[in-house]
């Protein structure tokens, strides 16, 4: 029974992961694509 549910758990743990992973990649993709266009941006400017 334990066995069964520390399994559970590690599951659980690991799709938690995976979709702070996901969440983290969105995010960085985000900031890269608003950095690029910032970038952009000024060496339009100038």
């Amino acid at each position: 029974m334990e066995c069964k549910n520390l399994k559970k758990m590690d599951v659980l743990g690991l799709s938690g992961l995976l979709r702070l992973f996901s969440e983290f990649y969105r995010y960085l993709l985000l900031v890269r694509r608003y950095s690029f266009r910032r970038t952009r941006k000024i060496s339009f400017q100038r």
